[in-house]
């Protein structure tokens, strides 16, 4: 499906956009299923990270900089211990995949960004063997961060979408959403439209 450009405030109000989270769920559903039994080896495991839009930052928040973010923790170089993120990332994860969501709790508070990570790895118990240095990683690139992994147990094809929400859940009339830049509310607005990132085995299958 193709992104809509829309630039008013009043037109993104008025665009239906409940039909694409079941798409891009189906988008990831049809590549899991490409391969199969393969993926029951291995464990699944989330990674969440939370970059708060604040009244600190908001004036010069950019999308950009969270894909940054995402860039840096799974190919970046930055070293912890002389192991990079590169190679912490695929040490411990043969593949995966990342949708962005966006909550606003209420009118009176900013967007929080997530980048939502779908992870297998043939290692069990990560989600406690790793924490301190995924955290700690996570902490180097922005100590702002607020970064979470999760157990789901060995891989079952639905409890990938059920686990890496893609929903952007905003008010564009708010008073919070209306102080961001133009380009960052379009990017907000934009993310209803995102394509899955993909990772390892995942990203090799066409």
């Amino acid at each position: 499906m193709g992104m809509k450009n829309i630039c008013s405030i009043e037109e993104m109000m008025g665009t239906d956009v409940s039909e694409f989270p079941s798409y891009i769920n189906e988008v990831i559903d049809d590549k899991l299923s490409k391969i199969g039994q393969d993926l029951t080896q291995y464990h699944y495991y989330t990674i969440t990270i939370d970059k708060h839009i604040t009244r600190t930052n908001y004036h010069s928040f950019d999308m950009e900089k969270v894909q940054d973010i995402s860039r840096k923790f799974t190919n970046g170089l930055s070293t912890l211990g002389s192991v990079t993120n590169r190679h912490f990332f695929s040490n411990n994860f043969v593949g995966g995949v990342r949708t962005t969501s966006i909550h606003q709790s209420s009118p009176e508070d900013y967007p929080v960004i997530s980048l939502n990570y779908g992870l297998f790895s043939k290692e069990d118990n990560l989600d406690i063997r790793i924490q301190s240095q995924l955290t700690t990683r996570i902490k180097m690139i922005d100590h702002t961060l607020v970064p979470r992994i999760e157990y789901h147990g060995k891989f079952s094809q639905g409890n990938v979408v059920d686990t890496i929400p893609n929903l952007t859940q905003v008010d564009y009339s708010s008073a919070p959403v209306k102080k961001l830049p133009n380009r960052t509310i379009q990017q907000i607005f934009d993310n209803n439209f995102q394509r899955p990132r993909y990772f390892g085995i995942l990203y090799k299958v066409k």
